[in-house]
């Protein structure tokens, strides 16, 4: 994510952005924008049927982004390493 946060410094989006435009930007696939939203990490507009973002949220996903907010500890299957 820190990757993310330094991909999209000195981008400029308008008030209201395409969703797809920004993970363009961002380096991102459409399958993660869509994981994205539908674990509620951005939010986004619908228009005409199309995904938009307010550049308040991007802003507040990239500042969540580089604080470690959607980091992970990775899973141990089958009781830890062996």
């Amino acid at each position: 994510m820190e990757q993310l946060a330094q991909v999209s410094n000195g981008l400029q989006f308008g008030e209201i952005t395409a969703f797809g435009k920004f993970l363009e930007s961002v380096g991102c696939s459409r399958t993660t924008g869509w994981r994205w939203r539908k674990l509620g990490w951005i939010k986004t507009l619908p228009i005409s049927g199309r995904p938009y973002v307010r550049r308040e949220e991007i802003d507040r996903f990239l500042a969540r982004a580089q604080a470690g907010e959607f980091a992970q500890t990775p899973c141990q299957q089958n009781g830890g390493a062996q």
